[in-house]
Parts: structure tokens; sequence; C-alpha cells
């Protein structure tokens, strides 16, 4: 019987020392565990604000193209706005018998080009009567 309880306490001892063992595991592991739901946290926070500034940057080449395209257009404007204001183009209209004429927007267009509305007649009923356009 004394045999008996020698064993026994050994077991006892062995599976108290197996039991401390598996608790420093645990909390270890715990600690690995908090570890890496910080980082995941972190990296959601970065994922997060990764796609904010992306959003943004796309917001600002939309933005950028539609200034460049605005742009372009003003500078075709400008250009041919330039040209016909260059003594070459109205050199050009003289030797072709044109002149160039302003109109209420401010371009400049070949006074061939340019049809103007007679004044009509006043009839009994108190309406004008308009003639067809002419040509000058």
């Amino acid at each position: 019987m004394v045999l008996r309880v020698a064993e026994l306490e050994k077991e006892l001892e062995r599976a108290q020392q197996e039991r401390a063992e598996a608790l420093q595991r645990l909390e270890a592991s715990d600690k690995e565990l908090n570890e890496v739901r910080g980082d995941l946290s972190e990296a959601r926070k970065q994922v997060k604000e990764a796609r904010v500034r992306a959003r943004k940057a796309d917001d600002d080449l939309l933005k950028s193209m539609k200034d460049l395209e605005g742009a372009r257009a003003e500078l075709s404007k400008q250009a041919i706005s330039d040209y016909k204001d260059s003594d070459g183009f109205k050199e050009g209209l003289k030797r072709m018998g044109q002149s160039l004429m302003s109109t209420t927007n401010g371009s400049h267009v070949p006074s061939s080009c340019i049809w103007i509305r007679s004044v009509g007649e006043t009839t009994s009923g108190g309406s004008t009567a308009s003639t067809p356009k002419a040509k000058l």
C-alpha cells in the first residue's frame, strides 16, 4: 500500500507539473492572440485609410482630367481667336475680298457669312411683317 501511495504521489506531482506547463502555454497563447488581434485591428485601420486616400486620389485625378479638358478647349478657342486676329489671316481675307465682322459674342466671322433681317412694315393688325433674310 505504501508503494501504491508513492506511485500516486508521483503521478500527482507529474500531473501538477503538466498542468503548470499547460497553463504557461495557455498564457503565452493568450498573449500572442491579443498581439495578433491588435495587429489585425491596426491592419484594418491602415486598409481603411488607404481606401480613403485612393478615393481622394481618384477624385483629384478626375478633377484634373476635367480641368485639362477645359484648358484644352480654351486653348483651342484662344488659338483660333489669335489666328483670326493675325495680320496674315486678315490679309488673306482682303485678298479674297472679304472682311471680318465681330458678332455679339465677340467672335469674328467673315462679313459674307452675316445675315441680316430687314425691318418689316406694320400691317393693319398691329403686327410686324418681316421680309425674308437677306445676305449682304
